[in-house]
């Protein structure tokens, strides 16, 4: 049996990650709906020095661009849904995200962003690396 397995887990909470220091600059944001066959989303979100991938995905919210979830805080965040389009899980189109084209690692409230900086969320298959099977002895 093959599962996907995020490496952002999810958890209890919906904390919001508002950075805090002033605006430096601003970061490119992408919302691919892909399999949702809604039109890409683009457009460019203030940044500050703390700024994350969730707190820009918070900042887009706050302006008006989009709405999203999420549970949990920190390296546990986890983004459940983008503009009413929910995770599908093991087998489905999830949203993963990626800072200048490369797929995130490490949880959304913890991946540090910085201006001029591309961040994208992608609503699709998971990528190939991020899937595990679970008979496997690696698993």
């Amino acid at each position: 049996m093959t599962i996907a397995v995020l490496l952002l887990s999810a958890s209890a909470g919906c904390e919001r990650p508002i950075p805090t220091g002033p605006v430096v600059g601003t970061v490119e944001l992408t919302i691919d709906y892909g399999a949702a066959g809604k039109s890409r989303l683009t457009t460019a979100v203030p940044c500050s020095a703390d700024s994350t991938v969730l707190s820009i995905l918070e900042r887009a919210q706050n302006i008006g661009d989009l709405k999203y979830t999420s549970s949990g805080t920190g390296e546990r965040a986890f983004v459940q849904s983008i503009d009413g389009i929910d995770n599908e899980g093991a087998g489905g189109s999830n949203w993963i995200y990626s800072v200048d084209g490369e797929t995130g690692k490490i949880g959304a409230g913890v991946a540090r962003v910085a201006p001029q900086q591309a961040v994208a969320w992608s609503f699709g298959d998971l990528p190939a690396d991020m899937k595990y099977d679970i008979d496997s002895p690696e698993f």
